[in-house]
């Protein structure tokens, strides 16, 4: 047989096979959408699970079945389809072995089954919870970039509370399962867990604290590791602000300094630049002096330059105390060295690893070519623009041969 004839017969028959998964498909998301809550639901689930992760041939497959489970999820009048829509994104997600073209399409649910959490419904909320966990587990470890943005919009927009305590959890669970990975979203992490921690809320407030405990594990530098209890008690409690400066104004600083470190740090340093009493102010200004001498990287320090240095240059200004306004100066003097400040203007963050900015890069790269397809998978040009701005910010690179 010619070439071209088994090239048209290798495409009828992927077109035949397509047109078989489509099908298929179409009957299990129907199957589904009728399935009682329980071992019927659960049964079908998995046969979605097996079906998707399976080796098909049709690339819209995961399309699709967001499509119906999304339509599922917000069916406000049926309660069994939102419980059955969770309980198939769970089984996809537990799935001993999830397809990679499969992972984008979980992290694109993710948002919805978020919000499923806070349903009035327990068995859509338990659902709903289980089905978050198991997405956070299945996806690779790289993708942490993916997720955390939707815990964080989660948290600041969450109706019902039930949403931030999955959200948290989720956030734990990404600290064992990719704590590599997690440990460079600690910056990110902070600020939105302090948030959580000051939550009107008891059970928010004090799993926020636990989260807090955790992330702040992944944080690396033996001169703060002892003082880190003592640090996360005052974003719960400012009032030990000063406290905690004096016990950190004895350390001596030895250890390379990074981001995670000063995002613990850096809000406490902050406050007591803020204190009333000169001495906290002056203790401060060493504090920093002393461990930002050990930053390496402008780029490390960059993001806490505008929140250090304005208030540094207001103590200079106002402080009588000649020792506390030239310990204050000394500081000053560390961070504009360390961070590349030329004339008082402070350096822009770089966006080399921003979600955005790599996905612009590889639309650009990919669209000279495959346009149909950069428009047709966008969570798939969203997946690897994470996973691909994560290797940014961990320095991972290898030459092209």
């Amino acid at each position: 047989m010619a070439p071209s004839a088994d090239m048209a017969e290798s495409q009828a028959q992927v077109k035949k096979e397509n047109k078989q998964s489509t099908k298929v498909l179409e009957e299990l998301m129907k199957k589904l959408s009728v399935s009682k809550p329980g071992d019927d639901a659960k049964g079908t689930s998995q046969e979605i699970a097996s079906f998707i992760n399976g080796d098909i041939e049709e690339h819209e497959a995961p399309t699709k079945v967001v499509e119906n489970l999304t339509k599922m999820l917000n069916n406000k009048k049926d309660a069994n389809a939102r419980q059955n829509a969770c309980e198939a994104i769970a089984a996809i997600a537990k799935h001993a072995d999830v397809a990679p073209v499969v992972q984008p399409y979980l992290v694109q649910l993710l948002p919805n089954v978020l919000n499923a959490v806070g349903d009035k419904m327990v068995p859509v909320k338990l659902s709903a919870q289980d089905a978050a966990l198991s997405i956070v587990k299945a996806v690779n470890a790289n993708s942490v970039k993916c997720l955390v943005p939707h815990f964080i919009k989660s948290i600041r927009g969450a109706q019902k509370w039930p949403e931030k305590m999955t959200d948290l959890e989720c956030i734990e669970a990404l600290s064992e399962s990719s704590s590599a990975q997690t440990a460079y979203r600690v910056p990110e992490l902070i600020p939105i867990v302090s948030e959580a921690m000051w939550d009107t809320k008891p059970e928010v407030k004090k799993r926020a604290y636990q989260t807090m405990e955790k992330i702040c594990q992944l944080i690396s530098n033996r001169d703060i590791e002892r003082f880190i209890p003592e640090l996360i008690k005052c974003v719960a409690k400012p009032e030990n602000v000063p406290e905690t400066v004096h016990l950190l104004g004895a350390t001596t600083f030895v250890t390379d300094v990074h981001e995670p470190t000063l995002a613990i740090m850096v809000p406490l340093l902050e406050r007591g630049l803020k204190e009333r009493e000169t001495a906290i102010k002056r203790k401060s200004a060493v504090i920093i002096d002393n461990m930002c001498k050990l930053v390496e990287d402008p780029n490390i320090v960059a993001a806490f330059l505008p929140k250090l240095m304005p208030q540094l240059q207001e103590n200079y200004d106002n402080l009588a105390d000649p020792e506390a306004r030239e310990k204050t100066k000394q500081a000053l003097d560390t961070l504009t060295r360390v961070g590349n400040v030329q004339n008082g203007k402070i350096p822009e963050v770089s966006t080399d690893g921003d979600l955005e900015t790599v996905k612009s890069k590889l639309k650009d790269i990919l669209s000279s070519k495959h346009k149909a397809a950069v428009e047709k998978f966008g969570p798939v040009i969203e997946y690897v623009a994470g996973i691909g701005g994560q290797l940014v910010d961990e320095k991972e690179t290898e030459p092209i041969s």
